[in-house]
């Protein structure tokens, strides 16, 4: 891997963590056009993802403090996460299935089309329990590979009543401890396999640096997006995309 990959690498993923397209996704077609198969690719990844976790949590620190202070609402948090125990074990086994990844692209489409399409709104959004096991439930699902997490937990607030901005909002401060954990979990087990340190420092500094400023970029550019031109758009672009990723890979 060049200084130049791991550049495009973070750029990409900078890019897309912070829209509902599936970062994840984009990274491995990234990953396979420049031809990249060195040991240490997943080690990168969470590298990357680490650099856009960095942004949320920059950007969202306000929103994080006013969470930790207000008990009612961080055990609301947890029940929105709960659901991602059961689906990890369930849905692990397929995160390399890598022809799923074009119908999961065209489902986050339909979940985007249709939450487009959802008029009714919420005047006041209140967190309840209901609506967390709901949005988490939803968020577990996007473990199977190509599923967007950003777009599963948009729409599923969408289908909730919950404007969209709001939507919006509650799917990043949620992607934090998901993300923390995820990395967690998927860097211990990157820690015990042979190879997984073969790239240089320099290299894994240019992909975190690169994601984490761009992420703070893209926060900002999602939220100001949706305002303007909401979901239907990232509908399309999905339905696209995962055409695409089936013609290829399927």
């Amino acid at each position: 891997m060049t200084w130049l990959d791991a550049l495009l690498l973070g750029l990409i993923q900078g890019l897309t963590e912070f829209f509902p397209v599936s970062s994840s996704t984009h990274l491995k077609l990234a990953e396979t056009f420049l031809g990249l198969k060195t040991e240490g690719l997943l080690f990168f990844d969470l590298i990357c993802h680490l650099g856009t976790l960095t942004a949320a949590l920059i950007y969202f620190k306000k929103e994080l403090l006013l969470l930790i202070r207000q008990k009612e609402k961080w055990l609301l948090m947890i029940a929105a996460l709960l659901p991602l125990i059961p689906c990890y074990f369930l849905f692990r086994p397929l995160r390399d299935v890598t022809n799923f990844q074009g119908v999961s692209l065209l489902l986050t489409s339909l979940l985007l089309f249709l939450a487009s399409r959802s008029n009714e709104r919420l005047p006041q959004v209140e967190w309840k329990y209901r609506d967390m096991l709901f949005i988490g439930a939803m968020q577990g699902m996007a473990l199977l590979p190509g599923l967007s997490r950003s777009g599963s937990t948009i729409s599923a607030a969408c289908f909730r009543g919950w404007d969209v901005k709001e939507a919006v909002k509650f799917s990043f401060i949620l992607m934090i401890p998901t993300v923390f954990g995820g990395n967690l979990l998927e860097g211990w087990k990157v820690l015990s396999t042979p190879g997984a340190f073969t790239l240089p420092i320099s290299t894994l500094a240019i992909g975190f640096f690169t994601s984490f400023g761009v992420g703070m970029l893209g926060v900002r550019a999602m939220a100001l997006f949706i305002s303007k031109r909401g979901l239907k758009f990232f509908s399309v672009y999905c339905l696209i995309l995962g055409v695409m990723y089936t013609y290829l890979y399927g």
